[in-house]
């Protein structure tokens, strides 16, 4: 028992002493950035029985934070050149342990567009059944809202009715995105909304089959070959009407025919 009380007495003395003569660095494996800038903090734990070297170790910058989504690997050596062109002969004190390199990435994470999309769909249906005089139909989302980057933490998302306005087929929600009670953007998301007269049976807006801003099929070929593809209208239209259209990643529109809900043909 005495042995034993003996060796341990003399392995907290070897790390006392150990301690005493520097700075324990234990390099991460991975580390999240949350700021727009590393440090040695930030990707490596310091131990160290003064304080002064580790406050000025756990300060040290080490340059720019990754982007949203983008990797970069340090390597040891790399971080150990830096500390030694920094500061003097303190990186003659250290001990380094842990992995040869660390990955670093941004403290970040997407709210989706779907989302998005949906916390606007169902604050513009709570106001519709408010405001409309005449019976709504399902609002129809024109466009998806793209992912919103955002700081690491509990996103949360505060959709806004369109107050000061009279229901009509175009309707504009604003979708606040804040994480932890921090604001961080604001998104506009656009609904097409058919409005169904009491008095009069059948859409107001029927008489529109194909609205602008959305997308559609459009039908080419000729014979027993037929090609399908997904266009953005351009124009609104009616059954029959001749509208432009263009193809995604097309610099140009082209001119088709409206052929029923949603559906076109190439005008020959």
């Amino acid at each position: 028992m005495k042995a034993f009380v003996s060796t341990f007495l003399l392995a907290v003395a070897c790390q006392l002493a150990a301690a005493d003569a520097g700075v324990g660095i234990a390099l991460r494996a991975q580390a999240r950035i949350a700021g727009p800038h590393v440090t040695l903090g930030d990707i490596a734990v310091l131990t160290s029985n003064e304080l002064e070297p580790l406050r000025t170790l756990v300060n040290l910058p080490l340059g720019r934070a990754p982007a949203s989504g983008e990797v970069v690997v340090v390597q040891r050596e790399a971080v150990a050149a830096w500390i030694r062109a920094k500061s003097g002969k303190l990186h003659e004190s250290l001990h380094w342990s842990g992995p040869a390199s660390t990955q670093l990435l941004a403290a970040a994470r997407k709210v989706r567009g779907e989302e998005i999309g949906a916390c606007a769909e169902a604050a513009l249906r709570t106001w519709l059944a408010v405001h409309a005089s005449a019976s709504p139909g399902d609002p129809q989302l024109q466009s998806l809202p793209r992912d919103v980057e955002v700081p690491d933490g509990e996103p949360r998302l505060r959709a806004r009715g369109p107050d000061g306005v009279t229901p009509h087929s175009r309707m504009l929600v604003w979708v606040d995105v804040w994480v932890d009670e921090r604001f961080v953007r604001t998104v506009a998301v656009r609904f097409h909304v058919a409005l169904v007269s009491p008095s009069v049976p059948g859409p107001i807006s029927s008489s529109l089959v194909v609205q602008r801003g959305q997308w559609a099929s459009l039908r080419s070929g000729s014979g027993a070959v037929s090609l399908e593809a997904r266009v953005e209208v351009l124009q609104d239209g009616r059954l029959g009407d001749s509208i432009r259209v263009r193809q995604p990643g097309a610099a140009a529109g082209v001119i088709a025919r409206v052929t029923g809900p949603g559906q076109l043909e190439l005008a020959r």
